[in-house]
């Protein structure tokens, strides 16, 4: 029996791709830039950060089992319309990265539980976004939103929303998490 194990090595885990779930590239400089990735089919959690990629490489979009994809502090400008392919993705983190819209064919992701888009100049979200039916949780700290589109309103499971260091007022911050009842 082959137990799984996390990496936090590209080329290591393409060594025994069967048993990688976990890969973990933080601060260690990308292999060959994420080239054969697609091969670790069994991958479940993907972190990368602080790398300069300045675009999510294609072969990601490949990882059907994928869960937990999270992209911090690069310099990557834009989420690939492709994403829509991650239909496990539960966890979907870019924090402190170069984006500056959402796609919507993230509407297409419907495990999403978890968004975190802080810490970028994002403007506005698109409102697809509210058919994410399974999300709990969305965090826009720090970023540029200057509108909350009114489809938010159909997600029932939504218990969190992060609006602090956004152009919202305290006020406006409270009136929405009320009428949106997370």
């Amino acid at each position: 029996m082959f137990w799984s194990k996390k990496f936090s090595s590209l080329t290591a885990a393409l060594e025994t791709p069967h048993r990688a779930k976990k890969l973990f590239l933080l601060k260690t400089g990308i292999d060959a830039k994420l080239s054969h990735i697609e091969r670790l089919e069994k991958l479940t959690t993907l972190h990368i950060g602080w790398q300069e990629l300045k675009q999510l490489p294609t072969e990601i979009t490949k990882l059907h089992n994928l869960q937990e994809l999270i992209v911090l502090n690069s310099p990557i400008e834009s989420i690939p319309p492709s994403i829509h392919h991650l239909t496990s993705l539960k966890r979907l983190v870019f924090r402190g990265t170069g984006i500056t819209s959402i796609p919507c064919e993230i509407r297409q992701l419907q495990q999403l539980e978890e968004v975190d888009f802080s810490n970028n100049n994002i403007q506005c979200l698109p409102k697809e976004i509210g058919e994410l039916k399974n999300l709990k949780s969305l965090n826009l700290h720090c970023t540029s939103i200057e509108k909350i589109p009114d489809e938010l309103e159909k997600l029932d499971k939504l218990e969190f929303l992060g609006l602090t260091g956004t152009k919202f007022s305290e006020a406006e911050r409270n009136e929405l998490k009320l009428r949106l009842e997370c």
